[in-house]
């Protein structure tokens, strides 16, 4: 009895897998993909992409403003705070849009109570110390 469920389940997951693939002559998908509303690409019956340039209508000439913030940043020191480390480094280097300040701690109740009293703008804690 458990290998015919065993079967049939290994089964269903082969046919699912099949049934998800897109094939190339599918052609009840629409031609016409919009990104954006920046630009339009169309595909023809080769399958090439055909960039087209977008409408006048399309583009608003309102000014982008670059500003940059500085922003208070606390990592615990281990595991939970190695995912700032590229960040950390763009910092240094001055590739990133906004400038971080890091506040390294060992104990996460001092991460803690930094964010509660406003010092911190984001913190990065183990997952049952979080709020």
């Amino acid at each position: 009895m458990k290998r015919i469920i065993a079967f049939l389940l290994a089964a269903m997951l082969v046919l699912t897998c099949v049934s998800c693939g897109a094939s190339k002559d599918d052609t009840s998908a629409d031609n016409n993909i919009t990104a954006d509303n920046s630009s339009q690409t169309q595909i023809d019956d080769n399958g090439a992409d055909e960039q087209t340039p977008p409408e006048e209508s399309d583009v608003q000439d309102e000014p982008v403003t670059e500003q940059s913030y500085d922003v208070n940043v606390g990592f615990m020191v281990g595991p939970t705070g190695v995912g700032a480390a590229y960040m950390l480094r763009q910092n240094d280097e001055g590739r990133t849009k906004n400038h971080y300040t890091l506040t390294l701690e060992a104990d996460p109740s001092n991460i803690v109570s930094a964010v509660i009293s406003g010092s911190l703008d984001i913190a990065a804690v183990p997952t049952n110390v979080a709020f």
